[in-house]
């Protein structure tokens, strides 16, 4: 296997891609989608949010197989214990929860699952390379090299509730075959030392 090289351009700028938003691959017409039968069984869970300890979460897979990483209602970010296991491993611990649910199918059965919820916002973005549209809505996001390069599981901005991966991280769930259901989308990361790296 090469070596892995992902080229990106943000504002005209080339850069190695290192890191990766995670979303569900809505191209895999095996993985399932998750729904809430009740939307008031299913409150937001905004990351740097305070989350209701105790709070139950009802949530059903449908149109589709169980993935290791499945989005719920609300953008919920939802893993399996395999994937959960393999995120401990690189998330500070001190500024990530893991809140229990369980997934409900009739044709596969009840799943455990965790609702992955970030205290704090990272604050990662190159403001000067991120492409913005109205209101200061976020089109592409480009990250800051030197804030990330220390980091290898973290989200980005508050309410989308989203979860970046490096490359490394990325790897081990393709060795670990994890990726099932999932795309990997490519983001952009300005080293200001190495406009080019």
């Amino acid at each position: 296997m090469g070596k892995m090289r992902y080229i990106c351009r943000v504002n005209a700028y080339v850069m190695n891609c290192r890191y990766f938003r995670v979303m569900p691959n809505a191209y895999e017409e095996e993985g399932g989608i998750v729904i809430s039968p009740d939307v008031n069984a299913c409150p937001h869970v905004y990351d740097g949010e305070d989350v209701e300890r105790g709070k139950v979460f009802v949530y059903e897979l449908r149109d589709g197989k169980y993935c290791p990483y499945l989005m719920g209602p609300w953008a919920v970010n939802l893993v399996d214990e395999n994937l959960k296991t393999l995120l401990e491993e690189y998330v500070e611990k001190e500024y990530v929860d893991f809140f229990p649910v369980i997934v409900h199918s009739k044709e596969y059965g009840d799943r455990q699952y965790y609702i992955v919820h970030f205290t704090k916002i990272y604050d990662v973005i190159d403001k000067e390379h991120t492409m913005y549209g109205p209101g200061d809505s976020i089109i592409k996001v480009c990250l800051d090299y030197n804030k990330v390069k220390n980091l290898h599981v973290f989200n980005s901005q508050p309410i989308i509730s989203d979860i970046n991966i490096s490359a490394k991280v990325y790897k081990e769930i393709k060795k670990r075959k994890l990726g099932f259901g999932t795309s990997f989308i490519r983001i952009g990361c300005f080293n200001p030392g190495k406009p080019n790296e």
